[in-house]
């Protein structure tokens, strides 16, 4: 799992989905890499940094700004070393997990 710290860029990308800044406690997002797609178009900007192909599924490690998210994706990817793509994913597989006590939070 991703665990990611909130930061502008991804509370930006996403703050159609996000709790409203105050309405809960501080909180970390987590999100699987089996549940990110590549979207050229809109989500969160990153850079690939590393590509490993396991066979059937291929990882991709990518960076936004301090962080880094690791995407699966099915089979081969065209995405390559170096490009920039953005990330997106749905609402129902964002998971919160307070900053104080590492607790999955319901929102």
């Amino acid at each position: 799992m991703n665990i990611l710290n909130m930061d502008r860029s991804l509370r930006d990308a996403f703050a159609a989905v996000l709790p409203v800044e105050n309405s809960i406690e501080p909180y970390r997002l987590g999100v699987r890499p089996e549940n990110i797609e590549v979207s050229g178009e809109s989500g969160l900007a990153v850079k690939v940094e590393t590509i490993e192909y396991l066979g059937a599924d291929t990882l991709l490690m990518c960076r936004s700004l301090e962080q880094e998210i690791v995407v699966s994706v099915s089979g081969m990817s065209d995405v390559r070393v170096g490009d920039q793509v953005k990330l997106n994913w749905e609402s129902k597989h964002i998971h919160l997990f307070s900053l104080a006590t590492g607790q999955r939070l319901e929102y």
